[in-house]
């Protein structure tokens, strides 16, 4: 399982993500959006992940995240390989303002 929080890159928003079991296969992915500021939940956005295996250039994975009504976002979707990852993390407003996030991992088989 992979669990982390990162802060957006203009320091607006932080982005708690959690993928379960973090392997090959079908795995969870769980998301929550925050005010950086007050840490009050955000469900007023929309979030998008952009996985791509940087071991092997096999594009770049789309997983749109939906609300599960209890101010989170989640999807199931397919991690085709091991190795190392990277998912950009974009988030929506209605505003139109886009904030992105970048999580490296690995996964080992």
């Amino acid at each position: 399982m992979l669990h982390t929080t990162v802060q957006t890159t203009d320091r607006a928003l932080l982005l708690e993500l959690t993928i379960t079991p973090k392997s090959v296969g079908t795995n969870t992915f769980a998301a929550r959006v925050m005010e950086a500021g007050t840490n009050r939940v955000k469900t007023d956005v929309t979030l998008d992940l952009y996985a791509t295996n940087s071991d092997m250039d096999m594009g770049t994975k789309v997983i749109h995240l939906q609300p599960d009504g209890k101010d989170a976002f989640g999807a199931k979707d397919e991690l085709t390989m091991d190795g190392h990852w990277q998912i950009r993390m974009e988030v929506h407003t209605h505003q139109q303002t886009l904030h992105q996030a970048n999580v490296a991992f690995q996964i080992l088989t």
